[in-house]
């Protein structure tokens, strides 16, 4: 899939992260810096997926499903991966979500559907969890093509987030299995790093593999012969951020790197939601959360319009 260029990031200001008019009163963020550019946010606690401009202000909200990962698409609408919850009759799902929040496409699953991803052909990849299988869908639902994963038949605990390489394999975070795994579409295992509770992944344009742990806390980079080159753990970073899990990262152009941060499991007080780390681990800019549980799930840059 194409990637939008990324807006470098700007200097370092305060700031405090204005609301929409759409957008649910959240008295109790606090935030440090502007971003530089556009991102989309997913939170599984909160039941919102939230678009922010590069001021780092929250401009779009939508809240009638339970999100657990998140595309902006080019023409403005969103595409979501959703867990079973009353607001979609206990069903899990993906559902495209047009600007005006009109439902564009919804396909519903007696499933925890972890993740999606849009594809360069106009299809969408599905983590169907309980199922233990990785599907591409057209637009009208129909599987195309499925292969099943390792850890399949641990139900909830089978995977997280997945993700198209640029290679066209896809690698999977089989969380409770403590594995990432590479895997085709035949449902080939290519290769396979250990990680506790590795969440999420992502192929990096130098050949290396980005990975998140949600716990411990923790992001590595992998290179190509298996050899870890980058490391950021709760420890690297202040401890007045409060970190509970991570789940999503991802490496910005920059060479920064982009957290989506879990407050579930974090101690009593303002903890870190959204997170932008330094390769030599200093904090660019975060977003804080003083009352609410969240689970930041997804969290991910866009271009600007």
């Amino acid at each position: 899939m194409k990637t939008n260029r990324l807006l470098p990031v700007i200097g370092i200001l305060s700031l405090t992260f204005l609301q929409a008019s759409d957008v649910p009163a959240a008295e109790s963020a606090t935030a440090s810096a502007k971003p530089g550019y556009a991102f989309i946010a997913c939170d599984v606690d909160t039941s919102e997926i939230t678009r922010y401009d590069a001021a780092g202000e929250p401009v779009w909200v939508y809240s009638d499903v339970r999100p657990i990962d998140a595309w902006s698409m080019p023409d403005g609408s969103v595409l979501a991966a959703y867990l079973p919850s009353p607001r979609t009759g206990n069903k899990g799902g993906v559902r495209l979500i047009g600007a005006d929040k009109r439902t564009l496409f919804d396909y519903p699953y007696n499933d925890e559907i972890m993740s999606c991803q849009p594809l360069a052909n106009g299809n969408i990849l599905v983590n169907e969890c309980d199922a233990g299988r990785i599907t591409e869908i057209d637009r009208q639902g129909k599987a195309l093509r499925s292969f099943d994963v390792r850890a399949k038949g641990m139900g909830h605990k089978t995977a997280r987030l997945i993700r198209l390489t640029p290679q066209g394999t896809v690698l999977v975070g089989e969380c409770y299995s403590h594995k990432l795994r590479e895997y085709d579409f035949t449902g080939k295992l290519l290769k396979e790093w250990d990680l506790p509770m590795a969440y999420s992944a992502s192929r990096l344009a130098n050949g290396n593999t980005l990975i998140s742990g949600y716990k411990p806390a923790q992001v590595v980079e992998i290179d190509t012969v298996g050899k870890t080159v980058w490391t950021l753990t709760a420890a690297d970073l202040p401890a007045e951020l409060n970190i509970g899990s991570f789940c999503e990262s991802t490496r910005l152009a920059s060479g920064n790197t982009l957290i989506a941060c879990a407050s579930r499991s974090s101690k009593p007080g303002p903890r870190v939601v959204y997170l932008e780390v330094s390769p030599d681990k200093r904090v660019v800019w975060k977003l804080m959360e003083a009352s609410r549980t969240r689970e930041t799930t997804a969290l991910k840059p866009i271009s600007m319009p």
